[in-house]
C-alpha cells in the first residue's frame, strides 16, 4: 500500500470513521507523523484494537509499539486516537444504554407469522454510564490522611468515620475460641 488513508473494505468499521480519512490529515497531532503511521492510527480510531487495526490497513502490530518507543510525534498522535475512539465508543455506550438497539421478534401463531420490533436498552451500560457521569452513584470508599494521628475513611452513602492510626503493631492473630467453632 502506498501512504494514503485508504482502509480495506470491513464491514466493522463505521462509515463515519470512514469519511473521517480526509479530515485526518488536518488534526495537528496527526500532521506530525509518516503517512504509514496515521493509516494506522485511523484505522485504530474505528477498531479501537492495536492487533485488530493492523487487518485493516496492512499494517502489522508490531510497528506501533517500535513507533511508540522511537517517536515521540507518534506517541502524541496515539493518544489524540484514543481519545477519538473513546469519544466515538462513549457514543455508542450511551446509545446502547439510553436510546436502545432495534430487535426483531417473529410469531408464529396459526398460519400468520407477526414481526414485531423494539428498543432493547442495556441496563448494565446505563449503571457504568451513570457511575462515570455522578460520583454518588459509585461504588467503593475513599481514604485519605487527614494528620500523623487519623486516617478517614469515607463511604459515598455512609457518613464519615475517622479512625486513630498509631505506629503500634496490630495483632490480627484469631482467637483459640474461634477456631474451636
Amino acid at each position: 500500500m502506498d501512504g494514503s488513508l485508504e482502509l480495506a473494505p470491513a464491514k466493522s468499521i463505521p462509515a463515519e470513521v470512514i469519511s473521517l480519512a480526509k479530515q485526518f490529515k488536518a488534526i495537528p497531532e496527526f500532521k506530525a507523523i509518516k503517512p504509514k503511521q496515521r493509516r494506522y492510527l485511523l484505522a485504530y480510531c474505528a477498531t479501537g484494537s492495536i492487533t485488530g487495526c493492523g487487518k485493516h490497513c496492512g499494517i502489522s502490530w508490531v510497528n506501533h509499539y517500535s513507533w511508540l518507543q522511537r517517536s515521540e510525534a507518534y506517541k502524541q498522535a496515539y493518544e489524540k486516537a484514543r481519545q477519538m475512539f473513546g469519544d466515538y465508543a462513549e457514543g455508542d455506550v450511551f446509545n446502547r444504554a439510553f436510546i436502545g438497539t432495534e430487535h426483531s421478534v417473529t410469531k408464529i401463531r396459526g398460519d400468520s407469522v407477526i414481526t414485531e420490533t423494539y428498543n432493547r436498552k442495556s441496563d448494565i451500560l446505563a449503571i457504568f454510564a451513570l457511575k462515570g457521569l455522578r460520583p454518588e452513584y459509585r461504588d467503593g470508599f475513599n481514604i485519605t490522611t487527614i494528620g500523623p494521628a487519623a486516617l478517614a475513611i469515607s463511604y459515598p452513602s455512609a457518613p464519615r468515620a475517622t479512625m486513630p492510626v498509631s505506629n503500634q503493631e496490630i495483632d490480627v492473630t484469631p482467637d483459640k475460641e474461634s477456631n474451636d467453632r
